[in-house]
């Protein structure tokens, strides 16, 4: 099929390259987004410009990490097999900064339509592709059984309301979806909205490229669960958490920026900071907030 002719054209490295940037795409996540730290001045948006803010300190805590004795996967590759790797696994995790969802969603469109695409001949192509099964996988929740899809619902919510909490602490505007409306009926609403109008588009283009079952699987369970959000009553946790009122919450903008303490102990060896890559997303970080 497509998928296998494409995989198997990619070969062994950028197979693994792959696997590392799905691993690594959300490595050292605390939990606000992209918004909030340009709003914030967080260090990070200072390093990174106020571009793929998020993005850019994961895909380098990534490399920071492998650079630490026993951890160095590429340590036997050649410096060319290295530089592919770096190249795949950045513009990878770069893909998933949701302030260039509707962007990509445009090229990825126009690319395949193109009488030249070629997953089995054109490296280009084949890139453009896993960058779409990324995001899709990043997205994937919403392709689950519902009561799956509803349990991450529930994380995500409760990040957001962290995070509208601490912008309260630190007199910031508070960012969209973050602020404890309590109301039930309009997070019903918009969560039906954030699956119809920005995870089916990404699920329907990537049939296009795709197996069946992602059709009859992960669009099926989609349309239901985008359905099944406004259906009867409202599950009493969601509730709860809706109608919880502001709590006090951890400053993050005072996390340190050394992987060795904000990945909870594990042994890294240097700060983030002291290893910049030079690839940077195009769009400035306001990803939507239904994803961080």
């Amino acid at each position: 099929g497509m998928r296998s002719k494409a995989y198997t054209a990619m070969g062994e490295n950028l197979h693994v390259a792959t696997d590392i940037a799905a691993l690594a795409h959300d490595v050292g996540h605390f939990g606000r987004n992209n918004a909030f730290c340009s709003s914030a001045s967080h260090d990070l948006a200072l390093i990174y410009n106020d571009r793929a803010i998020l993005e850019n300190m994961h895909s380098a805590t990534c490399f920071q990490i492998m650079k630490t004795l026993g951890c160095d996967i590429l340590a036997a590759s050649s410096r060319e097999n290295r530089r592919l790797y770096r190249d795949h696994i950045v513009s990878l995790i770069l893909a998933t900064d949701m302030a260039t969802h509707f962007d990509f969603l445009g090229k990825f469109r126009v690319r395949v339509a193109g009488s030249e695409f070629n997953l089995q001949d054109n490296a280009e192509d084949r890139r453009i592709v896993t960058h779409c099964y990324l995001k899709a996988a990043d997205l994937g929740h919403a392709a689950l059984p519902f009561d799956m899809h509803e349990r991450w619902a529930f994380r995500l919510l409760n990040e957001f309301y962290e995070q509208g909490d601490e912008e309260r602490q630190l007199g910031i505007p508070v960012s969209p979806m973050c602020e404890r409306s309590g109301n039930v009926a309009d997070f019903r609403e918009s969560q039906k909205g954030f699956l119809q109008f920005v995870i089916m588009p990404l699920f329907k283009e990537l049939v296009t490229v795709s197996v069946p079952e992602v059709s009859e699987t992960c669009l099926t369970r989609i349309e239901c669960n985008a359905e099944e959000w406004i259906k009867g009553e409202p599950n009493e946790e969601l509730v709860q958490i809706i109608k919880a009122p502001a709590k006090p919450v951890k400053n993050t903008v005072a996390l340190p920026l050394s992987p060795k303490r904000r990945l909870k102990g594990k042994k890294v060896g240097a700060r983030v900071d002291e290893d910049v890559p030079n690839e940077h997303g195009a769009a400035a970080g306001n990803s939507p907030p239904a994803e961080r």
